[in-house]
């Protein structure tokens, strides 16, 4: 496992240690946050992680949208498991403070759609790359890691996850 894969990994586990909101996250990181998404876009996976892993920490706060943010950044990546584990803490988040309109209609959260999505992508390598080209905002994405790989981790992930519900 690369820098993004391991610094995932210990992020996730910091968790308890912060506060956890669907609050929207402050406007003074603004700016970071559109850095972040830039170098998304461009390819720099680990400069974008940092840049939200910085946040989280320096707020002691983990605000379910730049958790929705850093999902994208994992993803594309190629770092599927902990790309799961992020949407399922945001779910958690979200889920205990739901949007009353989404309630109300019915409407599933951006958590439970992108949980749906990135599990049905995972059926075949090209639908895989269609669904990650597509959030990572790059129009020359290339899927970086070996597809076996990604998917290894991600069953051996959601095996352990079953038999230790969160």
């Amino acid at each position: 496992m690369d820098h993004i894969g391991k610094n995932i990994s210990t992020f996730i586990s910091e968790f308890s240690n912060y506060r956890l909101t669907a609050d929207r996250y402050p406007t003074s990181m603004h700016v970071l946050i559109d850095k972040a998404v830039e170098l998304k876009r461009s390819g720099d996976y680990r400069k974008s992680a940092d840049i939200y892993i910085k946040l989280t920490r320096d707020s002691k706060t983990v605000y379910s949208g730049i958790i929705m943010y850093l999902y994208k950044v994992v993803a594309s990546a190629g770092y599927l498991a902990e790309a799961l584990r992020l949407l399922e803490t945001g779910k958690l988040i979200y889920d205990y403070d739901p949007s009353p309109f989404h309630s109300i209609a019915g409407i599933p959260s951006n958590f439970d759609v992108h949980i749906h999505q990135l599990l049905s992508a995972c059926q075949s390598e090209p639908k895989l790359q269609v669904y990650l080209k597509s959030i990572s905002g790059n129009p020359r994405f290339e899927i970086e890691r070996e597809y076996e790989q990604m998917l290894e981790e991600l069953v051996d992930y959601m095996e352990v996850a079953k038999h230790f519900p969160r």
